[in-house]
């Protein structure tokens, strides 16, 4: 599994050219555990991914229309704070 994190202001100022041309793009959202949905759930989640890319410019799929659709996958892991 590959996972990569990009602090927001690297993401706003710089433009990755290996998404030019991607007509459309659906958005998979992992469901969390049951122990986090009181904090976040995967609708806020699913909110705010999804309006990041309108705002860039990509439009978002509600499904996979066939299966070489683009798709970003996102899969968020929260640990507990330890007890000190």
């Amino acid at each position: 599994m590959l996972v990569m994190l990009v602090p927001a202001s690297l993401a706003d100022n710089d433009r990755i050219e290996s998404l030019a041309g991607i007509k459309g793009l659906m958005v998979k959202i992992e469901p969390m555990s049951s122990a986090m949905q009181p904090y976040l759930t995967d609708a806020q989640i699913r909110t705010d991914v999804e309006l990041r890319i309108r705002k860039a410019g990509i439009p978002v799929v509600p499904r996979l229309e066939n299966s070489s659709q683009a798709y970003l996958y996102v899969a968020v892991t929260a640990m507990p704070e330890a007890d000190e």
